[in-house]
């Protein structure tokens, strides 16, 4: 009787197991990468949803104010002030540059005051112009696209006509500078 000296294999061996574990790692390590690129992209379009809600209700906001307005004003800082016929205002202003917003200060007829403020997307930039002068006045949101600082996207374009304004006064602070440079 012939007997088999082979060896048989009784469990795997340390290759087979250093392969094994180093693939499980690879695996585990990409589904972690896929899920985090995943909620990344989920907040990112959660805020871009939250930021266009904020744009539809600012331009409604801005619309009422500029149709009902008695004078509008620019001041040198790009603040546009805004008053009603019933001695009432409305105050628009960018503030922190570090994290973009925008305060709106209302005050009433009593004296009230309310502030609101909307924080926008990072590189964003608010700013107040007129178009057809004494005749509407344009609020522009724009944001600097993070690959190209030069190329510049219209978040929002806003132009609202004065038709119940009585007194405009609607100079950029370049405007301004020119007049006090020329007198």
């Amino acid at each position: 009787m012939k007997r088999d000296t082979s060896s048989q294999r009784h469990g795997t061996m340390l290759h087979e197991a250093v392969i094994v574990t180093a693939l499980s790692s690879m695996i585990v390590l990409l589904g972690i990468r896929l899920l985090h690129q995943g909620m990344t992209f989920a907040t990112e379009s959660r805020g871009r949803i939250v930021f266009r809600q904020t744009c539809q209700r600012l331009a409604t906001m801005f619309r009422d104010d500029i149709h009902e307005a008695s004078s509008v004003s620019f001041d040198q800082d790009g603040t546009l002030r805004i008053q009603f016929p019933n001695n009432g205002s409305v105050v628009y202003r960018s503030i922190r540059p570090d994290k973009p917003m925008l305060e709106r200060t209302v005050t009433d007829p009593e004296g009230l005051v309310m502030q609101e403020q909307f924080r926008l997307l990072d590189r964003s930039r608010v700013t107040f112009s007129a178009a057809r002068p004494g005749k509407a006045v344009v609020f522009e949101i724009t944001t600097a696209i993070p690959a190209a600082e030069q190329i510049k996207r219209h978040e929002l374009r806003v132009l609202a006509r004065t038709s119940r304004t009585l007194e405009v006064n609607l100079t950029s602070p370049s405007e301004t500078a020119d007049e006090k440079g020329s007198e």
